[in-house]
């Protein structure tokens, strides 16, 4: 018994190292679980405003989507589509 609180106190019982390591893998994935469940709800509401935007200042997504696509190519480059989402943000 006075070994056993000698190695809990010393930190040299492989048992309670383990139990340790496991409590402490478990709490972080716990709150890297919570992170990315805000980082997702953030996002989602993002784009609902976004879509919700699309509606109140153009007539449609299409609209939208000439509106930005200045060069007439029919594909949207990274620059218009980042003005694009600033502006509807």
């Amino acid at each position: 018994m006075i070994l056993t609180i000698l190695e809990m106190l010393t930190g040299k019982n492989s048992a309670i190292d383990s139990k340790r390591s496991i409590i402490f893998n478990l709490t972080e994935l716990i709150l890297n679980r919570q992170a990315e469940n805000t980082i997702i709800n953030r996002s989602v509401r993002k784009l609902m405003k976004i879509k919700d935007n699309i509606y109140s200042y153009l007539l449609t997504p299409k609209n939208a989507f000439l509106e930005f696509n200045e060069d007439n190519s029919g594909k949207m480059t990274f620059d218009q589509f980042n003005k694009f989402v600033i502006r509807l943000s």
